[in-house]
């Protein structure tokens, strides 16, 4: 049986993309809307592109119709990809002193739209959101440039989901350092950070921006990603650049 939090996120999902207007014309576009946000959020046991069809054909938005969605809507088992138990909720420990270690060693990232990665300004506050602004190619490292084309290959790659505070105008989405921190630190300790060279980090609202929300907590669910150079890996890309001149 479906989790009472789910269904109703599905529900979200299907009136959001169907929105007030539905109109045949655009069922095409509606449908692969649903099924991509579907996508990222559950499993489902049966064809994600079938329960679309059902679900446009059934509410096409008229809110008369949400009943007969929910009710339609028992009939198949939805599980998130990441329970809610698997989202970090860590209380702040770490010293300040080792806190700016971390932060030393980080260059934050955004994924634009188009999939395309940009450098964001480095705050030096850590309480402050990190991922506002792009830099411009002129402000940024050749080894950014290489991150942001994706010509560096030798990280290691991190994610982890967690629970954020928000700030901002209205509450608006906003993880800092200071979260990002100490959910990396259940996986790399301070001693494991001296081995480390940089380490790229971004933060999405997840599973999507409309259902990141958590009443409960009264926080914003989010994914956390971490590309981890060490190094010994500088070194080797250094060496490997040296060989092919």
């Amino acid at each position: 049986m479906t989790d009472s939090i789910v269904k109703r996120n599905i529900v979200n999902i299907i009136v959001t993309a169907i929105g007030y207007n539905y109109d045949e014309i655009n069922r095409k576009h509606v449908k692969q809307q649903i099924v991509d946000m579907m996508d990222k959020y559950v499993k489902c046991n049966s064809d994600v592109n079938n329960i679309a069809d059902v679900c446009i054909e059934c509410y096409k938005g008229e809110y008369n119709n949400l009943d007969t969605l929910n009710n339609l809507l028992d009939d198949f088992t939805f599980t998130p990809y990441v329970l809610e138990s698997e989202y970090l909720n860590i209380t702040h420990f770490l010293s300040q002193e080792d806190l700016i270690k971390y932060h030393e060693k980080m260059i934050p990232y955004r994924i634009n739209h188009n999939d395309t990665v940009s450098i964001c300004p480095k705050t030096n506050n850590l309480n402050d959101g990190y991922l506002f602004n792009s830099g411009t190619d002129n402000e940024i490292s050749e080894s950014d440039k290489k991150f942001v084309n994706k010509e560096n290959t030798d990280a290691t790659k991190i994610v982890l989901f967690g629970y954020h505070t928000y700030g901002g105008y209205r509450g608006f989405f906003r993880p800092d350092f200071t979260e990002i921190i100490h959910m990396l630190n259940t996986e790399i300790s301070l001693n494991e950070l001296n081995n480390i060279d940089k380490i790229y980090v971004t933060t999405e609202p997840h599973p999507l921006d409309n259902l990141c929300y958590s009443n409960t907590l009264d926080k914003h669910r989010a994914r956390t990603t971490y590309y981890v150079y060490k190094k010994h890996d500088m070194i080797n890309r250094k060496r490997k650049a040296v060989d092919k001149n």
